[in-house]
């Protein structure tokens, strides 16, 4: 029933996430979740379907987790049992905190261990942030993704709310969990699925110039050297000053005929309107930087340079890229942040900045 020319965004790589979890992921990288779990994460949506939160309460408690865990349990404003759910609290043997309508969902993923969650959006955020879970489905609609992270060894799926027997799943579920090293297992693989950049991934598929990448050529030097040189760019490089172009033209050929360099020109239907470059460092990420044709700024040709910059990478299957932009270079830094870049430091007047690709999103 899809037409060819359709342009299907699909799976965990295009997950509609807020930047918040993109930002946490370096965080969650080096996070270490062992068995006992110190913190669990209870979240089963904002209404709370069939009281289903005093239920898992309750069957935390009869779990083997130290009396020293503390369950996180977030509930929505509207939610009919939230009296009920802090009755059960108080008289758990488990230190419970029952938290209303926050607005650091994010940093809870990142402080838990293991979650107990519903089976819609925010799957994909305990992915991004490598957080182990028990997923219980409160709606069909999320039967296929408990189903499918299941399979995959991103969570462990309890089945759906409607069903008895869940609470016997959820026993199962963690002694599954506290097998050594299993959380860790699980971790990474979440980590895999979701980057946290699907949002950023469909913007730019909706708003994309037709816009495509060829090698540079000896005939390309004038063209990229007139674009340097223009609207008091130099400043902005690493040197801080004009490049003559005889110069720049021996840089030029020897660039092309250095492996450790490529160099492109983006085209706009035959049109160059930009250049890139990619420096692959041999310990670090490849480096990429970019100059747009002066007399077409302002028309996100710096958003879908640095796109095409990241399609490229994944099809080289390199783990990210790097970047170094000029503190005072406004347009650049809005550019790579936007992209999803993370800065990671500096040296002198220069940002520097990162991009990691994992393995679900290079394939």
């Amino acid at each position: 029933l899809i037409p060819d020319r359709t342009r299907m965004l699909l799976g965990p790589t295009h997950a509609l996430l807020r930047p918040e979890f993109a930002h946490l992921r370096a965080a969650a990288k080096n996070r270490d979740r062992a068995w006992p779990p110190q913190r669990v994460l209870v979240n089963l949506g904002g209404v709370d379907q069939g009281n289903a939160t005093r239920a898992v309460l309750e069957t935390l408690a009869r779990t083997e987790l130290p009396d020293t865990s503390t369950i996180d349990v977030v509930m929505g404003r509207n939610g009919p049992n939230i009296d009920d759910v802090r009755a059960c609290a108080d008289a758990s043997r488990l230190s419970v905190q029952v938290n209303v309508d926050v607005d650091d969902m994010g940093a809870r993923m990142l402080a838990a261990d293991i979650a107990v969650g519903a089976g819609g959006t925010s799957s994909w955020e305990r992915a991004c942030l490598g957080l182990p879970s028990l997923i219980l489905s409160i709606a069909e609609n999320q039967l296929g993704i408990a189903h499918a992270l299941d399979e995959t060894g991103a969570a462990v799926n309890l089945g759906p709310l409607w069903v008895p027997g869940w609470q016997d799943s959820l026993l199962a579920g963690l002694s599954a969990l506290s097998v050594p090293g299993r959380l860790a297992e699980m971790s990474g693989t979440c980590l895999t699925l979701v980057d946290g950049n699907g949002t950023a991934r469909v913007v730019q598929e909706i708003t994309r110039q037709q816009l495509t990448l060829r090698p540079c050529t000896a005939d390309d030097a004038e063209r990229v050297w007139a674009w340097r040189e223009a609207d008091g760019a130099p400043q902005y490089y690493q040197s801080g000053h004009s490049t003559p172009w005889n110069t720049h033209r021996e840089w030029f050929e020897n660039a092309l005929k250095n492996p450790r360099r490529m160099l492109f020109i983006v085209d706009d239907e035959g049109l160059p309107v930009a250049h890139l470059r990619f420096d692959l460092a041999d310990a670090n990420l490849p480096e990429v930087s970019l100059v747009v044709n002066p007399g077409l700024k302002g028309k996100g040709l710096g958003l879908n340079t640095i796109a095409l910059a990241v399609s490229h990478a994944c099809g080289a299957k390199w783990p990210g890229l790097s970047a170094k932009v000029h503190e005072n270079n406004a347009a650049s830094v809005q550019v790579f942040e936007k992209k999803g870049f993370r800065r990671v430091g500096r040296n002198g007047a220069f940002l520097q900045y990162e991009l990691e690709l994992s393995e679900g999103v290079r394939s």
